[in-house]
């Protein structure tokens, strides 16, 4: 179904005919983890010292479903030129086999100083992405049928250790406040909030690797 809809029908109502549409994507079980390979090669030779990066920016658990994993950026940047291209486009497209979510993912490694610049701009960049599918019947078809609509900023900072995971101490509220606030970037995932995109009802999420977004 992803194949048609992304290599024939959505092109198509964009009033495009592009042979030959490469569309990689696979389907994960369990836990796992992705990253941005050319991203993070750019980042380990401007960085020298991160050469021990797993080149990892997101983790999830999917909690028994089967979950397809579209390189959605690669797709797009196919029509670069086409109005089919216009606005931002985001990292991955990701959906399970039962409809019960589908999820629209830009993924970042930047330090606290350049977060909410890049905050900013994953935003916009899911935001159009989800935006692309809903203008057109076929698209808008394919996303209401997933009980969740989820936008997702999946981000890494480089200068925290992605094994020291924050474990917040049972009754310490002032100390695990103090945490937070000196390392926000431990504190698992967090809905930043609940909008809508072409009249659809989303939440935009933050997860901070090496928390775990479960499905």
């Amino acid at each position: 179904m992803i194949e048609t809809l992304l290599k024939d029908d959505l092109p198509h109502a964009y009033g495009l005919t592009r042979p030959n549409v490469t569309l990689s994507y696979s389907d994960k079980t369990g836990t796992f983890e992705i990253g941005d390979q050319d991203a993070c090669q750019n980042c380990k030779q401007k960085f020298p010292e991160r050469s021990g990066c797993n080149e990892k920016t997101i983790k999830v658990n999917a909690t028994g479903n089967t979950i397809t994993v579209v390189e959605y950026e690669d797709y797009i940047n196919q029509f670069n030129g086409r109005i089919y291209a216009n606005g931002g486009r985001c990292d991955l497209l990701m959906f399970d086999a039962d409809n019960h979510k589908v999820i629209f993912c830009d993924l970042g490694c930047y330090s606290e100083e350049h977060v909410e610049k890049k905050r900013i701009k994953s935003h916009q960049q899911v935001c159009d992405s989800l935006a692309r599918f809903l203008r057109k019947p076929c698209g808008k078809t394919f996303i209401d049928q997933f009980k969740e609509k989820v936008l997702i900023f999946g981000r890494r900072d480089p200068a925290v250790d992605s094994n020291a995971v924050y474990a917040p101490v049972r009754g310490n509220v002032k100390g695990n406040m103090q945490a937070f606030l000196k390392n926000p970037i431990s504190m698992p995932k967090y809905a930043v909030s609940t909008e809508v995109v072409e009249g659809v009802n989303i939440s935009f999420i933050i997860v901070n690797y090496p928390e775990t977004y479960v499905w």
